[in-house]
């Protein structure tokens, strides 16, 4: 069997009150149990390194306008912070020496836990996720004896438990969206109230050769990652098209604004009628700027062919940009052309 690498991004998710910290409290405290599960010799050591986003955030928040509440600027800060510590601890490791960041957060959105992912691969780290589950009723149960000052409105966490994405073995084993992240690791905290602290082994509750046993086999993944890349390359793809919509909606609406200009002397009913058609051409152009054209017939004379939609990156933007604006403004002169000329 081959040695796993000796960097971990540990991803741990789950319900607020579900025990994600309590658990990685007790790993920070007592990592040897993952050192005998490596098999790693007497002169090295594990180094657990807790990055506990909600203490993060409650430090942000202080340092700005203590008791104002949900700081939308402070908690960008702390997942900032979180990531900031993660790299360094991964870059500090001592030569020969294992280390494993766990990242507590509550990562009910997939989208959350796939940042965590590429954080993990930018530190050539072994990427490994859990999934800490208690009930919905226990979690509540112990929210509310939770300090007010940490507890979670009973609302939130109801509408958290709905929203929440958990990875089933359907989506994760499967060859789907969800491919990057399996497999997974669940684990149930119904029966541990937290009580026993330091004094009860985090061992009951995940089992350290399951973790090293994931940990093996989500081996940094190098950048061709054929899933992720995929993946990536669809939502930039997504991203781009957007960027395109937007910025070519801001040079068509212009256009749309100069082509009514020279018809000021126009009459109401001919305004009306041109800005009626002018609008519909405009959305036509963005559909075929983001869909390719609707119809079978070709550009007017001199415009530039159509992009080639399903290779579109970043760096076609600008060229898909000018080239549709340059096809809408062929096709308002073709209208204007045919109308008669506004009165004097």
């Amino acid at each position: 069997m081959s040695a796993p690498p000796l960097s971990c991004l540990l991803c741990l998710s789950g319900l607020p009150a579900a025990g994600k910290s309590s658990l990685a409290a007790r790993m920070a405290t007592d990592p040897d149990p993952i050192a005998r599960a490596l098999g790693l010799p007497d002169d090295a050591a594990v180094q657990v390194v807790h990055v506990s986003y909600d203490d993060l955030e409650l430090i942000e928040r202080a340092s700005r306008v203590p008791g104002c509440g949900f700081d939308a600027a402070a908690w960008r800060s702390a997942r900032e912070e979180a990531a900031r510590r993660a790299r360094a601890a991964f870059a500090e490791r001592p030569e020969g020496h294992a280390v494993v960041v766990i990242l507590d957060d509550n990562m009910q959105y997939r989208s959350m836990r796939k940042q965590a992912c590429r954080l993990a691969r930018a530190c050539d780290a072994a990427f490994v996720h859990v999934h800490v589950h208690a009930p919905l009723a226990v979690a509540l149960e112990r929210n509310s004896a939770r300090p007010a000052a940490t507890r979670v409105p009973e609302h939130l966490l109801r509408e958290m438990a709905t929203n929440m994405e958990v990875p089933s073995a359907e989506t994760a084993e499967g060859a789907g969206r969800q491919g990057w992240e399996r497999p997974f690791i669940a684990v149930d905290t119904a029966r541990d109230d937290g009580s026993a602290g330091a004094d009860e082994p985090w061992t009951t509750i995940l089992d350290p050769c399951a973790l090293v046993a994931q940990w093996r086999e989500k081996q940094p993944s190098p950048p061709s990652d054929p899933a992720m890349a995929l993946e990536e390359a669809q939502e930039s793809r997504q991203q781009t098209l957007a960027s395109v919509n937007h910025q070519l909606d801001l040079r068509l609406r212009k256009t749309v604004g100069n082509m009514m200009a020279a018809r000021a002397m126009a009459t109401v009913a001919e305004k009306k009628d041109l800005a009626s058609r002018l609008n519909a051409m405009r959305k036509e152009a963005l559909m075929r700027a983001t869909t390719g054209p609707r119809h079978h017939h070709g550009p007017p004379a001199g415009a530039p062919a159509p992009a080639a939609q399903a290779s579109v990156t970043s760096e076609h933007v600008e060229e898909l940009v000018d080239e549709n604006h340059t096809l809408f403004v062929l096709e308002c002169r073709a209208l204007l052309s045919g109308l008669s000329p506004a009165p004097a």
